[in-house]
This record gives C-alpha cells, structure tokens and sequence, in this order.
C-alpha cells in the first residue's frame, strides 16, 4: 500500500473531517506543522470533477496513532485548510 507522508502547512491547521467534504462537521484539527500518514488522495464529495479539491485519506499520525483512521484532511481546496 502507497503511503504519503503529508506535513500541515496552512497557518490555521488543517480540519480532520469524517467525510470528504468541507460541508461536514470537523471531528479535530491538525495544527500547523503537524505530520501524518495518509494512504490515497480522493475527490471532494460534494465536487468530484474539481481538479482543485483534493483530500487525504488520514491512515495514522505519531501523536493520536490511529484515533482519525479513515478520516480526511483537505490537502488541495480553494480558501480552505490543508497541508
């Protein structure tokens, strides 16, 4: 399995949300410079053809290990969070 080591560039951190979608809910927010692991990169779900909305697939990270598995994290959305 392809993993991707992604570290939080943007300022205000990046939310952790449960779907792919900047609509839902944030369960928890990676603070600037903060690193994780993620296993693919999916559409946005409510804009799946933008090429400028991309999300990662959280697969773990060293300080909560797997608590936001499954979860996503903006990596590429126009205005938003992400690293």
């Amino acid at each position: 399995m392809i993993q991707y080591r992604v570290e939080v560039t943007y300022a205000n951190g990046a939310s952790i949300r449960p779907t792919p979608s900047t609509n839902n809910v944030s369960v928890g927010v990676y603070p600037a410079g903060s690193i994780f692991y993620a296993s693919a990169l999916v559409a946005d779900k409510d804009d799946p053809t933008n090429s400028n909305k991309s999300w990662a697939v959280v697969e773990s990270d060293p300080v909560n290990m797997y608590k936001y598995a499954g979860m996503f994290v903006a990596v590429k959305y126009p205005s938003a969070s992400g690293p």
